[in-house]
């Protein structure tokens, strides 16, 4: 049986997405951990100032507390890995205020603190994979910024999730995404894949 160029093509792409699928759900069963970047991925970018101010949930994205407190339930051990100049104990004090904080029993590194540095710097992931315990391989960055989050994450061997919330960038960025990153266009994504 011939097929034409254009099945060809389809074909083709079926394949790679089934693999694409495969890969992810054997992935994810490994991980124990994840880690999430907070502006323009759990957080309205620029609003940092406003939640350490007021611990005010309002600055996060509508998905971002369902999608958090679900993964909770389902075992894993939430982080966050961020890139910022603001005052470490002040950030994690709004998250204690906030009620926040007991969702995040992993790593909170922020790349304000004086001994670590900023994404993609491998020093800051390998801090949270050393501090939690956990193995690369069990463990999964989520972010926004496909240089620092990303790559940041891959370069230790850790798993890397990109939230893309622009599908024009979206298109633009996948074709440099390695096969073993999933983009997705917000966090409640997560829930189809954990």
């Amino acid at each position: 049986m011939r097929l034409s160029k254009t099945n060809k093509k389809h074909l083709i792409s079926f394949i790679r997405l089934m693999f694409i699928l495969y890969t992810y759900s054997y992935t994810m069963k490994m991980i124990t951990h994840i880690y999430f970047d907070w502006s323009k991925t759990l957080a309205i970018p620029k609003t940092r100032d406003i939640f350490i101010a007021t611990s005010t949930l309002s600055i996060l994205y509508p998905d971002t507390l369902s999608t958090l407190k679900y993964l909770k339930t389902k075992g894993y051990t939430l982080g966050i890995i961020s890139n910022t100049h603001k005052n470490p104990e002040q950030f994690i004090e709004a998250l204690s205020k906030s009620g926040l904080m007991p969702l995040f029993k992993g790593t909170i590194a922020l790349s304000s603190d004086p001994n670590l540095c900023p994404k993609a710097c491998k020093k800051i992931f390998n801090y949270c994979l050393s501090e939690d315990k956990v193995s690369p391989e069990h463990a999964v960055m989520v972010g926004d910024n496909y240089q620092a989050d990303v790559l940041g994450a891959l370069r230790v061997g850790m798993n890397a999730v990109h939230v893309n919330r622009d599908p024009e960038k979206k298109r633009k960025s996948n074709t440099n995404t390695p096969t073993t990153v999933l983009t997705i266009q917000t966090i409640g994504d997560l829930k189809n894949y954990f």
